[in-house]
């Protein structure tokens, strides 16, 4: 069985680095210089490419080319997929010479992965309000998710900290896949002293695919982060909960339906919104991630077919679900469609 699995892993590398590295690349040279390569040739690259990938993958390289190689190409190669199949299309149907539809590929190309850049440097507030009858005072909740620190530099959790800070929250929630990568370092997260209120964290599933993630996680209750592992704890009139990732389907629905107080407002954190429908009658709020609404266009549809809930708010029942597009980007520093967003939940008495 562990045979099968590893070679469906590497067969998928193998196609996936085919489609991305190499097929778009080769359809624009194709459409500028009017031949194609040999088959042999086009196989060499792909080997090469599906290596780097694998390499990376399995290493846990921290290697700088390499990993803007597996990362940024796979951003720009994802995007040229779609782009140079359209090109395809149109030198089918329209009258212009091949060799225009392939140099405005590349412009195309080249402005859309620009855009898809800048467009990771904003970090949105996006403001939710709740009002509620189990609760007599107004309180100011921040959730964040998918930091991915390792993708993304601590200059970028420090401009999540100055977006919260200036917030002021009252507590602050955090979703998982907050660290991704083995070149994080846990004195990165000693800015999160900066801020006041208190600090909750459930894993993601990135957590558990580092090596050492249960030294990682220990490290973590060093900076004033409190981790909720299929656990809850009151803060005032709220009832928090959080599901650790790891933890089985069937396993997430009994632990929040018995870490359940009626009398407070309740509010769930799960990393993957995967169980919304099983749990909503008697959730208030649950919180997650995970999907990064797709990230880039038109991974979302993608995503979609996965994940019934990829963003936004969905009500159900007695509960409200909230998918954050998260704070930050896994794999490639790009978003098409989609951007790094910080919620801040104003919830105050009905």
């Amino acid at each position: 069985m562990e045979v099968i699995k590893r070679c469906g892993f590497y067969a998928t590398i193998f196609c996936a680095s085919f489609l991305i590295y190499v097929y778009p690349f080769e359809v624009v040279r194709y459409l500028i210089q009017g031949d194609a390569q040999s088959a042999i040739y086009l196989l060499i690259q792909t080997i090469i490419s599906a290596l780097l990938v694998i390499y990376y993958l399995r290493s846990s390289s921290t290697f700088l080319p390499i990993k803007l190689f597996v990362y940024e190409g796979m951003g720009l190669g994802f995007i040229s997929f779609w782009i140079a199949n359209f090109a395809l299309i149109m030198n089918n149907w329209l009258s212009f010479p091949s060799e225009f539809i392939g140099y405005s590929t590349i412009l195309i190309i080249s402005l859309l992965f620009i855009f898809s850049h800048v467009s990771t440097k904003f970090l949105n507030i996006k403001e939710i309000k709740l009002t509620s009858n189990k609760v007599k005072n107004n309180y100011c909740i921040v959730f964040i998710s998918d930091v991915h620190l390792g993708s993304n530099s601590q200059s970028h959790l420090k401009k999540i900290i100055a977006k919260i800070h200036k917030i002021n929250p009252d507590i602050v929630l955090i979703g998982g896949d907050l660290i991704d990568s083995s070149s994080f370092q846990p004195s990165q997260l000693d800015i999160l002293r900066e801020l006041s209120a208190k600090i909750y964290f459930v894993t993601g599933n990135h957590e558990y695919y580092l090596k050492n993630s249960r030294e990682l996680l220990y490290e973590l209750k060093e900076h004033e982060m409190e981790i909720l592992d299929n656990e809850n704890i009151d803060f005032k009139e709220l009832n928090i909960i959080g599901i650790s990732d790891n933890t089985l389907r069937d396993e997430k629905i009994i632990f929040i339906n018995n870490l359940i107080k009626n009398e407070k407002f309740n509010i769930c954190m799960v990393h993957q919104p995967s169980i919304w429908d099983d749990v909503s009658e008697n959730i208030d709020v649950m919180l997650s991630g995970h999907t990064h609404k797709g990230q880039i266009f038109p991974f979302n549809f993608l995503v979609k077919l996965k994940f019934k809930y990829i963003y936004g708010e969905y009500q159900l029942n007695n509960g409200t679900l909230f998918v954050s597009s998260g704070a930050g980007t896994w794999g490639p520093r790009m978003r098409l469609g989609s951007f790094n967003e910080i919620l801040k939940i104003n919830l105050s008495t009905q």
